[in-house]
């Protein structure tokens, strides 16, 4: 007898699954392939950073909370399974083939309002920092 049934193995399932095993609910996990891939093999169950204070959105907010508590859980994972998830604090690229000159400044407003720092790149600042994307690429 379960608790609680969660559908989905992947790093969110299984984080929920982790915590509420860890409050004492009986927990079972359905995953249909296997556990970690499908779409946590590329995003990890990480959401864009923003900031939860200043955010506007549900969907900022959300992005607020997640960035705000995935570093202590990386933390909790790695001391309780030794399982390192990789999380680093690097940043990332929004970048754009071609579009309308200005296409990218709502982004970048919506990134700054949420108290993040941002650094809109050229074509050729785009390539000296990440040399292995295409060369169409107009702006990040």
């Amino acid at each position: 007898m379960h608790d609680v049934i969660i559908i989905g193995g992947g790093v969110i399932g299984l984080s929920l699954a982790c915590d509420l095993a860890g409050q004492g609910v009986r927990v079972a996990v359905l995953e249909k392939g296997l556990i970690g891939r499908e779409s946590s093999w590329a995003g990890a169950g990480i959401l864009p950073p923003g900031c939860f204070a200043r955010a506007r959105t549900p969907e900022a907010r959300l992005r607020g909370a997640s960035h705000e508590l995935w570093p202590a859980f990386s933390a909790q994972l790695r001391e309780e399974t030794g399982i390192d998830n990789g999380y680093r604090r690097d940043g990332g690229l929004e970048v754009r083939l071609g579009g309308t000159p200005g296409a990218l400044d709502a982004e970048i407003e919506q990134f700054q309002s949420e108290g993040l720092t941002v650094e809109r790149l050229d074509a050729a600042g785009l390539l000296a920092t990440e040399p292995a994307l295409s060369t169409e690429i107009s702006s990040a």
